[in-house]
């Protein structure tokens, strides 16, 4: 039996004729949920479904699977140990491509030095333009691993189909990291300018060295929260590529509500495990990075919410 959803709502159970019949009328379309009992726990594109629409029936690569969440309930030893269920089996698929993504971001990242010694700044925008995407198609390709999906290298360069989503909302982060700065910033400034008044413009050492421990403290609270707001906003867009940058950014910081500290401990997981892989002269890495990256995957699914 079939169930399809569609605005919030879920129509089933109906035979696959009903279902055709109902396609047909525009009940739903092609990006509508669809069910079946052989798909499990996942529900599908109905345009990934062959023979509900007669323009899908050819289709051969599915998008990535869709997965409900708990609303990041779910401990974290949990999800970790999910991708590690998972990655059994696809070990070299993993680890060739994060070896084939890091080598590529290495040469951007050279590429771009050379742009910047006859263009100034021109490295910042190479960055930009092409890092952006290939970071959203490596977190389509880990979304799809860790969902069970037909995970594949080409998935790579997924992300520059949500070009302008990705380098759009990688601005925008930055844009709202440096004011986010800048704010809790500026009352240390003034505070320093007031010192350096009262004190006769000589000012005191030790109130100085607190004054400014206390806004290196501020400073680097303020990234690390930042970093754990924005965290999701490739993902969103890897996840969904008609997301827009700006939406991307209201969907992580709503996932991320009430979870910066699981996420948090979520990190500390894996800093043992970072620890042995410097004493092999970093070879480990090579299995540690696609395994945190499919946990990490797994983990913004997790914080996803039934109803989304």
């Amino acid at each position: 039996m079939w169930h399809f959803a569609r605005d919030g709502k879920t129509v089933g159970p109906l035979e696959k004729y009903e279902m055709v019949d109902r396609a047909a009328r525009g009940e739903f379309g092609p990006d509508d949920l669809v069910w079946h009992p052989d798909f499990g726990t996942e529900w599908r594109r109905a345009r990934t479904v062959g023979g509900l629409f007669p323009a899908t029936a050819a289709v051969t690569v599915p998008d990535l699977p869709v997965v409900g969440g708990t609303g990041g309930l779910t401990p974290n030893r949990d999800i970790t140990r999910r991708a590690r269920e998972v990655l059994g089996g696809r070990w070299g698929l993993a680890v060739g491509f994060t070896l084939l993504f890091q080598m590529l971001m290495v040469a951007i990242a050279m590429v771009a030095s050379l742009f910047n010694l006859f263009l100034p700044m021109s490295s910042v925008v190479v960055q930009l333009a092409v890092a952006a995407p290939l970071s959203v198609g490596a977190l389509a390709f880990y979304l799809t691993l860790s969902r069970g999906g037909p995970a594949s290298l080409g998935q790579m360069f997924s992300g520059f189909r949500s070009w302008w989503p990705a380098v759009g909302a990688n601005l925008m982060m930055m844009v709202l990291i440096i004011g986010w700065i800048l704010a809790v910033l500026l009352p240390f400034g003034i505070a320093a300018v007031v010192l350096k008044i009262t004190n006769n413009l000589k000012p005191d050492t030790w109130l100085t060295l607190a004054l400014m421990g206390a806004a290196g403290f501020v400073y680097a609270t303020t990234i690390i929260v930042l970093s754990f707001r924005y965290a999701m906003t490739f993902f969103a867009i890897a996840d969904d590529p008609a997301c827009g940058p700006v939406e991307a950014i209201r969907r992580s910081i709503r996932l991320m509500r009430g979870s910066k500290w699981k996420l948090f401990r979520f990190y500390w997981r894996f800093f043992g495990w970072s620890l042995l892989c410097v004493l092999t002269c970093g070879i480990g890495f090579l299995w540690l990075a696609p395994y945190a990256a499919v946990s990490m995957a797994a983990f913004y699914d997790d914080l996803k919410r039934p109803e989304m």
